[in-house]
This record gives structure tokens, sequence and C-alpha cells, in this order.
């Protein structure tokens, strides 16, 4: 038999060439003037938890972008990635999203800066996000400040709040192919499952005879509001964090 092959190691692409690859991709690519959503999408029903039609067309940029986080992001996980071309926005939140979401934003503009109402200061934290990653909860309210010229805005966080199951081994397969391997999995989910496992070791420990069947199909109840829903079709836009590492570009407004 043929002695196994040596693993090749792939070469580590310097940093800065990765920001400037990934403007250029930006930029090159023909954005819509809505969010473009990359990744998994949900519309208000749980079961309804798929990739997004524009994921396979625009493969290419999608592949990009996932290289680019974890070349300077290693660790984040997150389900969806949302791209705004020069879109201003209204102050708003996103209360359907999971944990923190990780902005970043390419071009030469002025002003756009992200304002966030952190609850810290009397009118809130403004944020440089010019080539600067910033992590902050999207459940706080938030908005790009007014801008000049072509501003391109990426953002990288995980849908549902509520317990909602794992994508198809077909859509994983897909992501695997864009080199997407960090899906994490719903938090809420998990904690219904925990949740799920302690309700049955009680009813055994109080002699309430074994749960069935039916305990091990819980009923889910999702609290996404129509808000949410519509959520979906216009989903994210512009987040900004409130990451104590990253708290180098905030601005202070009291």
């Amino acid at each position: 038999a043929r002695p196994p092959r040596p693993a090749v190691k792939r070469e580590a692409r310097d940093e800065s060439e990765v920001w400037r690859d990934t403007e250029r991709a930006l930029f090159e690519a023909d954005l819509p003037d809505k969010p473009l959503l990359l990744g998994v999408v949900a519309r208000g029903h749980a079961s309804n938890s798929r990739l997004s039609p524009t994921t396979e067309s625009f493969s290419e940029l999608c592949a990009v972008l996932v290289e680019f986080i974890k070349c300077v992001r290693p660790k984040l996980q997150f389900s969806t990635i949302q791209v705004n071309s020069s879109l201003r926005m209204n102050v708003h939140r996103h209360p359907a999203n999971s944990g923190n979401s990780t902005i970043v934003a390419f071009g030469d503009y002025a002003g756009g800066e992200l304002w966030v109402d952190d609850n810290e200061h009397v009118n809130g934290t403004v944020y440089d996000i010019r080539r600067r990653l910033l992590d902050f909860d999207g459940n706080k309210f938030h908005a790009p400040l007014p801008f000049e010229g072509r501003r391109i805005v990426v953002i990288f966080f995980t849908r549902g709040t509520s317990a909602r199951p794992a994508i198809t081994s077909r859509d994983r397969q897909q992501l695997d192919g864009l080199g997407w391997n960090r899906y994490p999995e719903s938090s809420n989910a998990a904690l219904l499952r925990n949740a799920q496992r302690r309700y049955t070791l009680a009813i055994r420990q109080h002699g309430l005879g074994d749960p069935g069947a039916a305990a091990d199909r819980p009923i889910v109840i999702d609290h996404d509001t129509d808000d949410d829903r519509d959520h979906d079709d216009h989903d994210h836009d512009d987040h900004g964090a409130l990451d104590g590492s990253t708290r180098d570009n905030a601005i202070l407004i009291d």
C-alpha cells in the first residue's frame, strides 16, 4: 500500500492583503440597492430556516467574506452575512438576532460613523467603523450618521431568538463548500433541550411516572412578532459594537 501523502500546508495570507482583496471584491460586485443577505434566513416560523437564494447567486462574494472574517476574527460564529451598499437607515434595532453582531465598513466616504444608543451616555456613542471591526448587541437602537460617497457595510450575525431547528444537510454542504464551517446552533435551542431534560428528570424524581414520548417533542412557541417577520425581508443594516476590546474608535457623546 502506498504511504499516505503528507498534508499540504496552505500558506497563510497576509492580513492586509485579505482586507484589500475583500474591499475590491465588494466594489466589483453588482450589489443591489437593498440589503443583500447571505447564509441563513427565516421567515417568522421556526420550520422555515433556510439559505437565502442570494447565497448561491453571490457565492463568490460570500466565499470572499467568509475567508475575510476567518482571517481577521478566526473564532467568530455567525449564521448570516448582510451587505449594505450606501444604504441610509433610520434609527432601529433587531430583536430577532441572537448574541452580538459584528460590523465593518469599506469605501472612500465622509461621515457614516455608527451611532449606538448604549444607555451609557446621554446621547449615545458614535463609532468609526471604516476598516474596523465592531461587535455589539443589535437589540440596542442604532443608526449610521449621514455620509457622502460610496460606503459598503458588512455585518456578520446570528438569526433567531426562538428555538430553531438546524439547517438541512444540503444547506450545510453548500455552506461548507464556501468555507463557512462555523455555523452556530441557536443558543435558545440548546437551552430548550436542557430544560426539557431537567423537566423529565423532575417528573421521574417525584414519582409521577414516565413523561412519555411527548416529553421528547416539546411544543415550541415562536414569539417572533410581525416586525420580526418583516425584518427578514429587509433584515440587518448597520451594527456597531460595545465590546471592551474595540473601544479605541469610540467617540463618547455626553
